[in-house]
């Protein structure tokens, strides 16, 4: 195991691992912050402490969702469909 998949191990837990169900609140909560703080740095390849997030019942499984959820989003094309999803604010 290299240096990058033993960080990505501690950061996501093993590859392959069930990921535990997150509060949506939180997931929610923790995209708003990493988008501001990406909105704040442009382009720049940024890291964000843990931190900067307050509060998180399961940083792991947050931030791997989140981080799925961005990768999800990031092209339109494959953006999922939100007709006939409620938005909760």
């Amino acid at each position: 195991m290299d240096e990058l998949e033993k960080m990505q191990e501690d950061v996501f837990g093993k590859v392959g691992d069930p990921v535990p169900t997150v509060d949506p609140d939180e997931l929610l909560r923790f995209w708003r912050v990493s988008e501001d703080i990406r909105a704040r740095h442009g382009n720049q390849q940024i890291a964000i402490g843990q931190g900067a997030y307050g509060p998180v019942t399961d940083f792991k499984a947050v931030s791997y969702r989140a981080m799925v959820m961005g990768n999800a989003t990031s092209q339109p094309e494959r953006r999922p469909s939100t007709e006939g999803i409620e938005r909760r604010e």
